[in-house]
C-alpha cells in the first residue's frame, strides 16, 4: 500500500531532472513538440539527394584511385596486367585487346580482290544468260526451219493439186468432143479416181453416154464413187 501511494504522488509532468514543470511551460512544450513532429518533404528530399551525391562522389573517387593505381602498377610491373585482367571490373579494361592496325595497302588489296570476285561472278552470270539466249535463238531458228519445210510441202501439194485440176479440166474438155465408146475404152486403162474426177468435170449428157458405153460393173462402180464424192462435198 505504501508503494502505490508513492507512485500516486509522482507528478507525470515532471522533467527528467525531477523538478516540477509549470503548467504553462508544459503546454508550450506540448505545442512545440507537435509542430516538430510534422516532417517536411522538401527537407527529406534534400537529405536524400545530398546522401546520393555523396555516395556517387565516393564511388567516383574510389574508381579514379583504383584506375590510377592500376595503371601505375602495370607500368612498374608489366606482369601485373595479367592479374588485373582477371578482376571483375578492372579486367574489362586491362583484358581488352588493342585494336589491330589496318594496313592501307592490305585494305586496297582486299578491296581489289573483292571487286575482281564480283566482276567474275557478273561475267559468269552474263555468260550463262548469253548461253540461254543462244539456246533459245537456236530453238526459234529450228522451229522456223521446220515451219519453212512444212510451208514448202504445202505449197508443193497445192501446186500438184492445181496441176491435177488443170489436167482434169483439160481431159474433160477433150472427152466432151470424143465419142462415148472411145472415152469408155480409154478410161478402162485409167485409175477410177481420175476417171471420176474427169466425169464430174465433163458435160452431164456426155458423161452419161460414156457411163452407158462402159461395162455394167465398171459403170456401177464409178457411179457409186461419184455419189460418195458428191456426198462428201
Amino acid at each position: 500500500m505504501r508503494r502505490e501511494s508513492l507512485l500516486d504522488d509522482l507528478d507525470p509532468k515532471a522533467d527528467i531532472l525531477g523538478g516540477p514543470e509549470p503548467e504553462d511551460q508544459g503546454k508550450g512544450k506540448g505545442k512545440g513538440k507537435g509542430k516538430k513532429d510534422k516532417k517536411d518533404p522538401k527537407a527529406d528530399r534534400g537529405k536524400k539527394g545530398g546522401g546520393l551525391m555523396a555516395a556517387l562522389l565516393v564511388v567516383l573517387v574510389l574508381g579514379i584511385v583504383v584506375a590510377v593505381g592500376s595503371f601505375v602498377l602495370v607500368s612498374v610491373n608489366p606482369k601485373a596486367k595479367e592479374t588485373l585482367a582477371g578482376l571483375p571490373v578492372v579486367g574489362k579494361v586491362f583484358g581488352a585487346k588493342p585494336a589491330a592496325k589496318v594496313d592501307p595497302l592490305e585494305a586496297d588489296r582486299q578491296k581489289l580482290a573483292k571487286d575482281q570476285a564480283d566482276l567474275a561472278a557478273r561475267e559468269a552470270a552474263l555468260q550463262e544468260a548469253q548461253a540461254a539466249l543462244d539456246a533459245k535463238t537456236k530453238e526459234v531458228a529450228d522451229r522456223e526451219a521446220q515451219l519453212a519445210v512444212k510451208e514448202a510441202a504445202v505449197a508443193k501439194l497445192q501446186s500438184e493439186l492445181q496441176s491435177k485440176k488443170d489436167t482434169v479440166d483439160k481431159l474433160a474438155r477433150l472427152y466432151d468432143q470424143m465419142k462415148p465408146t472411145e472415152v469408155a475404152a480409154v478410161t478402162e486403162r485409167l485409175d477410177d479416181e481420175l476417171v471420176v474426177a474427169v466425169l464430174n468435170r465433163m458435160d452431164e449428157r456426155q458423161a452419161a453416154r460414156v457411163l452407158g458405153a462402159m461395162s455394167p460393173a465398171t459403170s456401177a462402180r464409178l457411179s457409186r464413187m461419184m455419189v460418195a464424192l458428191q456426198s462428201g462435198q
